[in-house]
């Protein structure tokens, strides 16, 4: 699979469903994608913002962690492109929770 590059991605809309199954608007930005690897930050109103780096073997399916708040998060997403689009959407679990997130973008 080759390699797509792009000059940047301007995020849409981001958000996470918690637990509860409320949908948490939030400002988020893909700061690399390529096939092998996905960083993304993510924040919410005055919050400290989080960057993990998920990786992938399939340029598809990719998975990571990181710590908010002294516990381990993990992630999975499935990677979306079409045209001019790029659609990530996945599940985030804790020791405790879980629950689903979305961004959406544009690539230019």
């Amino acid at each position: 699979m080759a390699t797509k590059k792009f000059l940047s991605i301007q995020i849409t809309k981001a958000f996470w469903i918690d637990v509860t199954g409320a949908r948490i608007y939030c400002s988020a930005s893909i700061n690399r994608f390529n096939n092998r690897e996905l960083e993304i930050t993510v924040g919410r109103n005055g919050e400290k913002k989080w960057t993990a780096i998920l990786t992938s073997d399939d340029g598809f399916n990719y998975d990571g962690s990181f710590v908010i708040k002294e516990q381990e998060q993990t992630l999975s997403a499935q990677v979306f492109t079409l045209e001019n689009g790029i659609l990530l959407i996945g599940d985030w679990e804790t020791n405790k929770n879980s629950g689903e997130f979305v961004i959406e973008g544009r690539l230019g």
